[in-house]
């Protein structure tokens, strides 16, 4: 599956993408979607708007957050996808700014969750909690409440493929800054950022960390070797 830093992130896309699963998760309230996912309002206000670009931190949280796979957020395809299961109640307390206690169901066979879980955290493509909660039927606070041990299992190796991709990616776009800076210095033009958006879309430079930095990395590498 190619990745969302090896291909152009174009803001159209995303801008729909993103205000198609703030309709659906919470009601169009960009401050509600915010909070649940863990990102400041101002970004996601951004997002929505498409004034920005969404970084790869950014859209690894909303994709753990959505359940919705890095791949398909990118491209806005939503075959298939439900939002994570959420009681009514909570979304009042997001409204409200309150959290009111979260009490498990009586009816839930924990001993099923937890073992369920566990098989869910030995999945050759890992899942996150919100993921794993969404195919239990069940809350992630109450899973947390009932069967911490194996959610941490869940979450961590979740957290772990995470951090994974996003070096795996920040690998990738820093081969793809070198070699357009190789076809930079070969033809004779300034390695600085406005020469390198000629080579890649602005778009996608954007979602690079350390653009500055790692430009000038690349830089003196060059100049090293000549």
């Amino acid at each position: 599956m190619q990745s969302l830093m090896s291909r152009p992130a174009l803001l159209a896309p995303f801008q729909a993408a993103i205000t198609h699963i703030i309709t659906t998760m919470a009601g169009g309230k960009i401050s509600a979607f915010a909070k649940r996912v863990g990102i400041a309002k101002s970004t996601v206000h951004c997002w929505v708007h498409g004034k920005t670009a969404c970084t790869l931190e950014a859209a690894l949280q909303v994709s753990a957050a959505t359940g919705l796979p890095l791949a398909r957020l990118a491209m806005g395809d939503f075959e298939g996808w439900a939002p994570p299961l959420r009681p009514s109640q909570l979304d009042l307390d997001l409204e409200l700014g309150t959290r009111q206690p979260k009490v498990a169901p009586k009816f839930q066979d924990w001993v099923a969750v937890r073992k369920k879980l566990l098989e869910f955290a030995q999945l050759p493509e890992p899942i996150s909690l919100t993921e794993a909660a969404q195919r239990l039927g069940v809350h992630r606070s109450h899973i947390y409440s009932q069967a911490n041990r194996e959610a941490r299992i869940v979450s961590a190796r979740w957290k772990t493929h995470m951090k994974a991709q996003v070096e795996e990616n920040r690998k990738r776009i820093r081969q793809r800054i070198e070699m357009a800076c190789l076809e930079l210095s070969r033809e004779g033009r300034a390695l600085n950022l406005r020469e390198l958006q000629t080579k890649i879309p602005k778009e996608e430079l954007d979602m690079a960390s350390h653009l500055f930095e790692m430009l000038r990395e690349i830089r003196e590498s060059l100049v090293g070797r000549s």
